[in-house]
């Protein structure tokens, strides 16, 4: 699997701990070993489309970011409040929030070029949300960036 799918999955439970507790959502153990599947999880879930592409790196590194996310939470949640404008974290989107939270997670705690975190950014905003997230994921990360 490429660096940049990891990513994707580790978005996707970043994503998932937006609505739940990370003990009541399928938790990164859950989702890394064995693949434990639930069974109303539909058949196109990440779950199944991942089951045989993932090895040991991307699961160290799924593994060390979703960990990293948990335990560096407030200090992200602080770096993103301080760099919106006209914004709360509450009121962005969730999917956008999620990409933030990952984003200033790997610009702060790994060694992760910026520009190679903004343009993953970027390109799951494309992905996964609105026609503006993109501008204004991109707009977050530079302030963040140039403090």
């Amino acid at each position: 699997m490429s660096r940049k799918t990891a990513r994707e999955v580790a978005f996707k439970l970043i994503f998932e701990n937006c609505f739940h507790k990370p003990d009541e959502g399928v938790t990164y153990e859950e989702f890394l070993s064995n693949f434990y599947i639930p069974e109303e999880m539909p058949k196109d879930s990440i779950f199944f489309e991942l089951k045989d592409k993932l090895d040991n790196n991307d699961i160290n590194y799924i593994k060390e970011v979703y960990v990293g996310v948990i335990e560096h939470n407030l200090e992200i949640l602080k770096i993103i409040s301080e760099n919106l404008v006209g914004y709360t974290a509450e009121r962005l989107y969730k999917v956008d929030f999620a990409i933030l939270i990952y984003s200033v997670y790997e610009l702060t705690y790994s060694d992760t070029p910026s520009k190679v975190v903004v343009n993953e950014a970027v390109e799951l905003a494309k992905k996964y949300s609105d026609d503006k997230s993109p501008a204004f994921i991109n707009g977050v990360l530079a302030k963040v960036i140039n403090k």
